[in-house]
């Protein structure tokens, strides 16, 4: 991460953290964020009120007690949830918009093909511990990233383009729309050569 200037926020498991008592205090050292996954991983929706609040406070406290610092936000196992789990979880509750399946697929082809294409600003990829797909996933989304401002700035010329041609009588809103669609047919043809 650092090699590309990237911050995460790592959701550990409690239970796990007395274990791991370096890497944690690294990851806060380097300004990363760490986030509560529960103290035994346990399916929250599965549970009653007395034992989420007891997973969550759990997890805070081995967190704090390994890290030096509490977590501020939740992952749910399984991003599963009901009612009750929303009443009782005293913090804001992280989900994902991109689940890269890594722990199923064990494939960082796969895991790459997962984000790429589909990422985009503010979407939360969801990886497991496997480290060693980090710097490729992070060169991708700056790739990514890249190719998004392109289309942008291409979008944004062609767009005061035509708006400067228009009082000379120079175009006409028939030209604004074969412009808008020729926008987005090479906004995606600059978006597949991502792959």
């Amino acid at each position: 991460l650092a090699q590309y200037g990237g911050k995460a926020t790592f959701y550990v498991v409690g239970e796990r953290c007395a274990s791991y008592q370096a890497e944690l205090q690294r990851m806060v050292a380097e300004g990363h964020e760490i986030g509560n996954h529960t103290n035994n991983h346990k399916y929250l929706n599965k549970l009653d009120a007395a034992q989420i609040r007891e997973q969550i406070q759990k997890g805070n406290q081995a967190i704090t007690d390994a890290s030096g610092k509490g977590a501020a936000t939740v992952r749910l196992p399984g991003g599963c949830k009901n009612a009750t789990v929303i009443a009782n979880v005293d913090a804001p509750i992280v989900l994902w918009s991109i689940d890269t399946l890594d722990w199923k697929t064990r494939n960082a082809q796969k895991s790459i093909d997962a984000v790429l294409g589909h990422v985009k600003d503010g979407d939360i990829v969801l990886m497991h511990d496997n480290l060693q797909k980090i710097p490729v996933v992070m060169k991708t989304a700056r790739k990514t990233l890249r190719i998004v401002r392109q289309n942008i700035v291409f979008a944004l010329v062609i767009k005061v383009g035509i708006l400067l041609l228009t009082p000379l009588g120079l175009t006409n809103m028939w030209m604004a729309v074969f412009a808008d669609v020729g926008v987005c047919i090479l906004a995606i043809l600059n978006a597949i050569r991502a792959k």
